[in-house]
């Protein structure tokens, strides 16, 4: 898998900095809102979703490419039942997992991970509302 960085793109609030190419995804990190800011609505501006991670290759690449984030939301959640972890875009159940210790632990309504920049980049549950930068992910077809 051959990984290159395009040239930035305009900055601006809702807009990302940079786009990282891997075979099959686009990756556009990081931007920091809340859902309420309309993260998912962003990714959704350029045919994208936040970004599923299905093995250690792609953790590891994914961790890689954000190394200056102290944490940032991936496509993971168990709004619909709770303790059953869905990728959002796709709905496929969650079967790689890179939980940090002790997690999930679903304490007050946490229903979307984090993957924690200062807990060697493993997955933390959290409440969605939590400001935090996100990465989307393209398919290209």
């Amino acid at each position: 898998m051959q990984n290159t960085e395009k040239t930035p793109q305009k900055e601006g609030q809702g807009t990302p900095t940079h786009t990282i190419e891997t075979q099959n995804t686009t990756h556009k990190p990081p931007l920091q809102v809340t859902p309420k800011d309309g993260r998912l609505m962003t990714c959704e501006q350029y045919d994208a979703a936040l970004v599923e991670i299905h093995d250690q290759q792609e953790q590891n690449f994914i961790a890689s490419i954000c190394q200056l984030s102290d944490g940032f939301w991936i496509g993971g959640t168990d709004a619909a039942t709770e303790g059953e972890w869905r990728w959002g875009r796709s709905g496929e159940k969650i079967t790689f997992e890179a939980w940090l210790q002790d997690e999930p632990n679903s304490s007050g309504n946490e229903d979307c991970i984090m993957i924690h920049g200062n807990r060697n980049y493993e997955w933390i549950d959290l409440n969605c509302d939590a400001l935090r930068n996100f990465i989307c992910e393209r398919k290209y077809i």
